[in-house]
């Protein structure tokens, strides 16, 4: 494998994401509608670092 690690969302995209989702209380009902979007934003962009690392490092 080219890597190990990818940092997929930054501490900033978190954040936004908690705002978005609890402004600024915590509302328990959403959750795990916040740790979803979380999870797929970070899956995108897991992906696209993949390809852009293999578009770099593969022939």
């Amino acid at each position: 494998m080219l890597y190990e690690y990818v940092r997929v969302l930054a501490e900033e995209e978190i954040h936004a994401l908690a705002v978005k989702w609890w402004g600024n209380g915590i509302l328990p009902e959403h959750y795990f509608d916040a740790l979803r979007e979380a999870a797929r934003l970070g899956a995108e962009r897991a992906l696209q670092s993949r390809a852009s690392i293999e578009e770099e490092w593969l022939p």
